[in-house]
């Protein structure tokens, strides 16, 4: 005997006969109401036992939708020339909207067949089951560190499908409360308190900006650790966009220095300082030195040069992290932590450029402050 999907429709995991029957006679009679007398389960007012009803939902929605459809039963009885008018499609879809059922296609085709059945309905239980996990973790219900239910374990609490669950744990994972560890299972995030650079110079003393020893200082007043490797050091070709942003002629030789900085023994910033080679020619020989300067580039050029930094303008940027930057960050592949790059042009005394440092960071363990004219100390941050 062939099977027809209308003789597998559920509503949850309660098979209806009476429905799917009227389903069959909606599509292959022309009017299969002529003898229809609305039982007493199905009669208007006759309450439907909470036993009977899925768990997720309960026995006032699924009483409402009884009643309907004994009324559209009734209706139809008295409505013959109406009802014949309808092609059997119609018909099926009407009983479809009113009792409220979805189609569940044979075993053969399995999970898949079940999460396209139940793909409608993921986006508003994804987030049901994504707002409840982020609540007990910020209750501390699920603490840092602590492992999450598995997948499964999840599909069975909530009655849904894998993608659903996934598509929660993206949620979870997008807002950087989870970590998914492939092999191990899914983590709640520990939470790292931003680290606070300020950006702004001291408008008293004409320190700040987050370079050199003031960094180095900021960082351990915040009760944290500041370190940096020796920077390694190369000679490159200006290409157009350095050599507009230094304002020099393309092709010209630009001294490059890349420098990892560490906080706690943690990647902090990735940063790339170009000088025109102009600089060792007026005597700033250890810009070509792969160590670190002390008490930093800005006083050293001031000792050497006579070159005063008298201002420095920055231009700020959140974008997607390169490969290098995934890498030394350890961020995640998808792109969803993203990183902040702070671009800076130092004007000398004579308005000229005589540096362009690029520092990248990751946005969600940073935070940036600039203060405008005089400002407290103790409310700098």
């Amino acid at each position: 005997m062939r099977r027809s999907w209308a003789d597998v429709s559920t509503y949850g995991r309660f098979r209806y006969p009476t429905y799917a029957r009227m389903l069959r006679l909606a599509a292959r009679e022309p009017y299969p109401f002529k003898h229809h007398q609305p039982s007493p389960p199905m009669a208007l007012g006759q309450p439907l036992r909470a036993a009977e009803c899925p768990a997720t939902t309960d026995a006032a929605h699924h009483n409402e939708r009884r009643g309907m459809l004994s009324a559209l039963c009734s209706m139809a009885a008295g409505s013959r020339e109406i009802w014949t008018r309808f092609n059997p499609v119609i018909r099926v879809i009407l009983v479809l909207l009113v009792i409220g059922m979805r189609p569940i296609l044979p075993d053969r085709c399995g999970e898949r067949a079940r999460a396209r059945s139940e793909s409608v309905m993921a986006g508003p239980l994804y987030r049901q089951i994504a707002d409840e996990l982020r609540r007990k973790i910020e209750s501390g219900e699920l603490k840092e560190g602590e492992r999450i239910p598995t997948e499964d374990q999840l599909m069975e609490r909530y009655h849904t499908s894998r993608n659903t669950v996934r598509a929660a744990l993206k949620e979870l994972s997008t807002r950087g409360l989870v970590d998914t560890l492939h092999g191990k299972g899914t983590f709640v995030s520990k939470r790292a308190s931003p680290i606070v650079t300020t950006l702004s110079s001291d408008p008293k003393t004409g320190r700040g900006g987050g370079e050199g020893l003031v960094y180095t200082a900021e960082v351990a007043a915040s009760g944290r650790s500041p370190s940096a490797l020796d920077p390694r050091v190369e000679i490159i070709r200006a290409d157009p966009a350095i050599a507009r942003l230094l304002g020099i002629p393309e092709g010209a030789d630009v001294i490059v220095r890349h420098q990892e900085r560490y906080v706690d023994d943690l990647p902090w910033s990735l940063q790339t300082s170009y000088y025109p080679m102009s600089l060792v020619e007026r005597g700033a020989t250890k810009l070509l030195q792969a160590t670190d300067i002390q008490p930093g580039t800005v006083a050293y050029l001031r000792e050497v040069c006579d070159i005063r930094q008298d201002g420095y303008q920055d231009a700020i940027e959140w974008r997607a992290p390169n490969k290098v930057e995934t890498d030394y960050f350890d961020l995640p592949a998808d792109g969803r932590v993203q990183i902040v790059e702070v671009r800076r042009i130092a004007f000398d005394q004579n308005e000229k450029r005589v540096r362009l440092t690029i520092t990248v960071y990751r946005a969600d363990r940073n935070r940036f402050v600039i203060n405008v004219g005089n400002v407290p100390r103790n409310a700098m941050h």
